[in-house]
C-alpha cells in the first residue's frame, strides 16, 4: 500500500458557494480529509462525494473555522440480511474517479483548502 495525498484551493462564488475536484483520477481508499478554512464562515456546509457514481465520502454541516481531520469510514453491512453491522467500518473506496467538493453557506469570495490522503495499491 502507497499513501498518496492530493489538495484543491477552494474559492467560494458570490452567492457562498463552490465546486471543487481532488485528483484526476483517484484509484485508492480514503484515509483522511484535511480541511482548512481558510476565510471561509463557520457556516460553511461541506458535501464530498466521488464524481461520477456520486458515492458519499463525508458530510458536514457548519464546519467552523478551525483546521480539522476528517476520517471517514463507511459501515460494514452483514451478510444475512444486509443490516448495518454492529462493529466495524471500512475506508471509503474510490474507483477512478475524481472527489467532488461542494461548499455552500461560506460566504461571498472566501477561500480555504482540502488535502485527501488516500491508500493506493494492494497488499495481495
Amino acid at each position: 500500500m502507497i499513501w498518496q495525498i492530493t489538495s484543491v484551493d477552494i474559492e467560494t462564488d458570490a452567492s457562498g458557494n463552490a465546486e471543487v475536484y481532488l485528483g484526476s483520477s483517484i484509484r485508492g481508499l480514503v484515509y483522511a480529509l484535511m480541511y482548512d478554512p481558510g476565510s471561509l464562515l463557520t457556516g460553511s456546509d461541506l458535501t464530498i462525494t466521488t464524481e461520477t457514481n456520486e458515492f458519499d465520502v463525508l458530510s458536514v454541516t457548519n464546519a467552523g473555522t478551525s483546521k480539522v481531520a476528517y476520517y471517514p469510514r463507511a459501515k460494514s453491512n452483514e451478510i444475512a440480511d444486509a443490516s448495518e453491522a454492529s462493529s466495524g467500518s471500512e475506508m471509503v473506496p474510490i474507483i477512478s474517479e475524481r472527489v467532488k467538493v461542494a461548499v455552500a453557506q461560506g460566504g461571498a469570495n472566501k477561500n480555504g483548502s482540502i488535502k485527501l490522503i488516500y491508500l493506493t495499491g494492494s497488499p495481495f
